[in-house]
């Protein structure tokens, strides 16, 4: 569903959001004061059994109402320190795969 390019992103929380819209909501934070970036994938996920894909990421305030985030060439920039929570809108990726056991 998405990648940092940070090693100090935490992923805090992932839960369905509280308007019962089918959406998502992504919390997380850079944990270390060093700036980085969150990219989604395009087109579809290629990771074998991933179960959906991201159409779309709208950054919320805590309350789950809009707000602004910086962004770059589809990424969401992660400020030092920063609190980011986004409201990710998702569809069933075209041909999910089991995951297969490493053997």
């Amino acid at each position: 569903l998405f990648t940092w390019n940070s090693s100090t992103a935490v992923l805090s929380a992932f839960k369905p959001s509280e308007d019962g819209s089918g959406d998502w909501i992504m919390r997380c934070y850079e944990s270390q004061g060093v700036p980085g970036d969150i990219y989604f994938s395009e087109g579809g996920i290629s990771e074998q059994g991933a179960i959906a894909q991201v159409i779309s990421a709208t950054p919320t305030n805590l309350l789950e109402e809009a707000g602004e985030a910086e962004s770059k060439e589809g990424a969401i920039a992660l400020r030092p320190w920063q609190i980011l929570t986004l409201r990710l809108t998702l569809q069933t990726a075209p041909h999910p795969q089991p995951l297969r056991p490493n053997t």
